[in-house]
Parts: C-alpha cells; structure tokens; sequence
C-alpha cells in the first residue's frame, strides 16, 4: 500500500521534473531571442549578453509568477484569466466590431497558449517538490497498523464520525493521502467513508 503509493508519487514526480525544466527553458529562449528579434526590427542592437540577461530575468518573472499561481492552489484553468486577456466589446453590431473583437480573440488566445506553457514548469517543478515532500515513511509496522484501520473502515461501509477513530490519527491521515479512504465535511462535522474505488 505505502510501497505502490511512494512509486506512484516518484515517478509522476520525476516526470513533472522533466516536463518543468523543459517548460522552463522554453520559456527562457522565448525571453532571450524575441526581445533581440523584435528590437532588430527597430534597428536596435542588442548584444548576446543582454539577450542572456533578459532571458534570465524572464525565467526569474515566470518563477515568481508560477510560485504566486501554485501558492493559490490552481492554475491557469480558463481562457480569461491568460495575462494578456482584454475584455472583446460587447456588441458585435458593426463589422469594425467585429474585426476588432476577432483581432482581440487571436491575441488573447494567443497570450493564453503561452501562459499555458510557460507557467507549466514552475508549476510542474513545484508539484513535483510537493509529491517528494508527501512521500510515506514505512517506518515499523505502520502499513499493518493503516491496513487494520481501512479494514474497520470497509466493514462500517458508512460515513463516519472522526471521534470513533481517536488513536489512529496518523494511520487515518495517511489513507486519506493515498486515496484509501474518502474525507468529508457534513454539518460542520469532520467525516470519513472507505473510498470502494480504490485500488481499482
């Protein structure tokens, strides 16, 4: 139980470090070329070490942004809320309207795609940091000890009071983490029922 759940969380977690660095450094060469690519265009200079500085200091803004996002407890989980996202007009009567709202729809859709993908490793890199840091001890006999408590739980089939399980916090705590037995909230009052999908 304690043994599947820690590979589990190791290998999604080693995955979410590769899939962060990657997002990561794409996010840093799209500050590090673009600002040259678009100043070139105004016949501005820029030396490659600026370009090192600005992707640098990008990465530290997306980071920053990404540590913000991830302290909230969500990311960015719809169209509006990309960073660049401005409201299209409310009517569409007239055909300039509608170019402009079309024009509107292409760049936020856009800024959207990018927050998507750069906020991505951050976000993945700090969600690989919290499922190392949800890692079980299988210290002594904990695993007997959190199997006789699903075990009570499987046989009430019930939801439950808190109270009945005074003495076995940590056993309880631990099959709520790994998704053994569900948690609940009824009337202000602190519940738990075997989760049956589990193991499934």
């Amino acid at each position: 139980m304690i043994q599947r759940y820690n590979r589990n969380q190791i290998i999604v977690g080693i995955l979410a470090i590769i899939g962060g660095l990657f997002c990561s450094w794409l996010g840093y060469l799209f500050f590090r070329f673009v600002p040259i690519f678009a100043l070139d265009r105004f016949g501005i200079e820029m030396t490659s070490g600026m370009g090192v500085t600005i992707g640098l200091l990008g990465l530290a803004i997306l980071l920053s942004s990404g540590y913000s996002v991830w302290k909230k407890g969500n990311g960015l989980t719809s169209f509006g809320e990309s960073a660049l996202y401005v409201e299209s007009l409310a009517k569409s009567e007239t055909g300039g309207a509608y170019a402009v709202n079309r024009e509107l729809g292409q760049v936020t859709g856009t800024s959207h795609l990018l927050s998507q993908i750069f906020l991505a490793g951050p976000l993945m890199l700090l969600n690989a940091a919290t499922r190392f840091a949800s890692l079980i001890s299988s210290k002594g006999d904990l695993e007997k000890r959190m199997g006789e408590v699903l075990e009570r739980s499987r046989d009430a089939n019930k939801w439950q009071d808190l109270k009945e399980y005074v003495g076995v916090e940590e056993e309880l705590q631990n099959l709520i983490r790994i998704g053994a037995i569900q948690y609940g909230i009824s009337r202000g009052v602190p519940r738990i029922k075997i989760n049956k999908n589990y193991g499934n």
